[in-house]
């Protein structure tokens, strides 16, 4: 690609890079949610993931001024592009370990891409190759018509209880947000189909990356059904887009809602 220094890692040079005692060591927890994620759904988790930081390595391999793309090639074929700023963001790494032990081969063994703010499509698994370009680069999905951008949506979804659930007395109601790399400053829950609206409580989440969790204890008032939904703010004070929309090509949109039957 459009370097000076081209280098060559061979694993156990990448894990001595990840080391803690190493200078570009990235430890971080990270949600990563999957572009076809409906909302409400269940393509979204959480770990904690250790590598080596992306910055440091595309500095070190001396980057072409006129390179504003960085491209992944994987063990199979696949391929994902994201910008030059994406890739020099600090919290982008070469991933070797995902919850203190090393990748297995379904989450990326040996080496994959974690970064953090894009759907999964951009987090390449089995990295073989790294390549600065100039001019934007399609991938595997992004060929396929998928959003080369990738920002991951704003989305508060109800994990308890589930849809359709008898209750009574005080309903714990809760879940998870999530806005990409751009943080969670509120929750926001109704129980009434979204006439009236309650703030809801936030923990503290494990990083910037994260999604958080949020609870609320809500008292029905009668017996009947009732449309819990839930939407979010992010950081920025962004709130959450309540217009439906698909998966493709952008990732999903809309409130998540389910309904409860008060006995």
């Amino acid at each position: 690609g459009m370097v000076s220094n081209p280098a060559t890692y061979r694993y156990a040079d990448l894990l001595a890079l990840s080391d803690p005692s190493a200078p570009n060591q990235a430890d971080e927890f990270v949600t990563l949610e999957c572009v076809s994620n409906e909302v409400g759904g269940n393509l979204i988790s959480t770990a904690r993931w250790t590598g080596v930081r992306l910055p440091a390595l595309l500095q070190s391999a001396g980057l072409d001024p006129n390179a504003d793309w960085i491209v992944f090639t994987c063990a199979d074929g696949y391929t994902a592009a994201v910008p030059l700023s994406k890739a020099m963001n600090p919290n982008t790494m070469v991933a070797v370990r995902m919850n203190d032990a090393p990748l297995v081969t379904a989450h990326g063994f040996p080496a994959r891409i974690i970064v953090p703010g894009l759907y999964g499509m951009f987090h390449a698994k089995w990295l073989t190759k790294i390549e600065a370009t100039q001019g934007e680069y399609l991938g595997y999905w992004q060929q396929k018509g998928w959003t080369n951008r990738g920002p991951i949506h704003t989305t508060a979804i109800i994990a308890t209880p589930a849809d359709s659930t008898v209750v009574g007395g005080v309903v714990h109601i809760g879940g998870i947000a999530f806005a990409g790399d751009r943080g969670i400053s509120a929750v926001d829950v109704s129980t009434d189909g979204g006439a009236t609206w309650k703030s809801a409580t936030l923990s503290s989440p494990k990083s910037d990356v994260t999604w958080v969790l949020w609870t609320l204890d809500w008292t029905p008032p009668r017996s009947g059904s009732f449309r819990i939904v839930a939407r979010a703010v992010d950081a920025t004070g962004t709130p959450q887009d309540s217009n439906p929309a698909p998966t493709f090509p952008e990732g999903s949109a809309g409130y998540d809602s389910i309904t409860l039957l008060v006995s």
